[in-house]
């Protein structure tokens, strides 16, 4: 039980692995009896992978009755342990990954998708960067009234008064995320009453993956110790702001340099083939970023993040660089908070790679003056490589959505 010398007075450990809707799926057991964690015996059915976003099988899903619910294998992913700051008890939380068996991952586990794209800048010596930029509410807890609405009326944009009246819970969050190794910085108050936004830095794009779901976690948690609700819906009130995910990605060379920046002010060809690949696919890739019902919510007019343009729609941002201060990046502020982290981090990188076979790199100045007009998420004109062609090679996620 040598790993659990980092984290003495441990009573209980949690396994957990994230279900297709971002849900934590595990186990709780005993300090005691948590060596087979580590030995291959741990074991949790594949069908909970795949419920629906109730927590509920999926009708005639096939991991179910006609594999006799079969288990899948759990093993420890490379984050480690991280404790469970929001629990009175000494707890410590154990990431796990889903396979059929020794090297045969499971691939309802998104995880596994993300490793998958990654290897292929691996490959090159290339090095996938990424962070996040989280939005959430925090609710009166059996209440559907944003508990700042108790305070003030309307907006707070960047207000530091929202800040000062939860700076308990908020303090609070940074200590619990600099205990769990979570790179937490910049805190917000949004446009919503009771919103607020929380920047987590750039790490490699696996374990910021980890990290924005530990996150959501740790979140959700505190909220409750705090008598609260956080909620990371797209949409909770239908009168006022939704919430996003800002995504950050970069990539660097063997060398650390930023493979974007080419010393011009338009990129890379590296990075036009990102927003080729972006813009393509965006109408079937709304499925990863809106995954419920409710994202779609979100997706209306008056809003930032509304009907119209591409460009207007903000789906992707290149935030400007120079010779002196070359460091560029690509943001997508199209994914819900309730997206699947592994989900969104796997399709960034797919779409260089993607747009990179299919055509030569994107000529920014025609192609965002010529951009289409989405009427909705699922009916954007394209002027790329069929999206279809695009799932089949990627198909991280095939047959593995819910309902709603």
């Amino acid at each position: 039980m040598s790993w659990l010398d980092d984290f003495p007075g441990t009573r209980t450990v949690w396994t957990a692995i994230s279900d297709l809707n971002g849900q934590a799926r595990g186990k709780r057991l005993p300090a005691s009896k948590a060596g087979k964690l580590f030995n291959g015996k741990a074991k949790m059915p594949m069908s909970a992978l795949s419920l629906d976003i109730f927590g509920d099988d999926i009708e005639d899903s096939p991991l179910v009755f006609e594999t006799g619910d079969k288990d899948g294998f759990l093993r420890p992913t490379e984050r480690g342990a991280v404790r469970m700051p929001w629990l009175t008890s000494h707890s410590v939380l154990l990431p796990m990954s889903m396979e059929h068996g020794p090297d045969r991952p499971f691939q309802g586990d998104s995880r596994h998708a993300l490793k998958r794209v990654l290897s292929g800048y691996e490959a090159r010596g290339w090095t996938v960067n990424a962070a996040t930029e989280l939005e959430f509410f925090l609710i009166h807890e059996g209440d559907t009234t944003p508990l700042a609405e108790r305070l003030r009326a309307g907006g707070d944009i960047l207000g530091l008064r929202s800040l000062e009246a939860y700076d308990s819970f908020l303090g609070e969050l940074y200590r619990a995320c600099s205990a769990m190794g979570i790179p937490a910085e910049t805190a917000t108050s949004e446009s919503g009453s009771g919103q607020f936004e929380v920047t987590l830095t750039h790490s490699s794009a696996i374990e910021s993956a980890d990290n924005t779901w530990l996150f959501k976690m740790l979140t959700k948690g505190l909220a409750q110790k705090h008598k609260m609700v956080a909620t990371f819906m797209a949409k909770p009130f239908h009168d006022d702001a939704g919430t996003g995910m800002h995504m950050h990605f970069s990539v660097t060379d063997q060398d650390g340099e930023n493979v974007f920046h080419d010393g011009g002010d338009l990129g890379s060809d590296v990075l036009r083939h990102v927003v080729g690949g972006c813009l393509a696919t965006m109408a079937e890739a709304t499925l990863i970023f809106a995954p419920h019902e409710n994202s779609y919510h979100r997706l209306v007019p008056g809003f930032t993040l509304q009907r119209g343009s591409v460009g207007d729609m903000k789906t992707a941002r290149r935030p400007s660089a120079s010779r002196m201060d070359p460091v560029r990046q690509d943001e997508l502020s199209t994914a819900s908070p309730a997206a699947i982290s592994t989900h969104t981090f796997s399709l960034l990188p797919s779409w260089e790679v993607r747009w990179r076979a299919w055509k030569t790199p994107l000529s920014l100045q025609h192609r965002l003056k010529a951009t289409p007009t989405m009427q909705t998420s699922r009916s954007l004109h394209r002027t790329g490589p069929p999206p279809s062609a695009f799932l089949r090679q990627a198909q991280p996620w095939r047959g593995c959505f819910t309902p709603n």
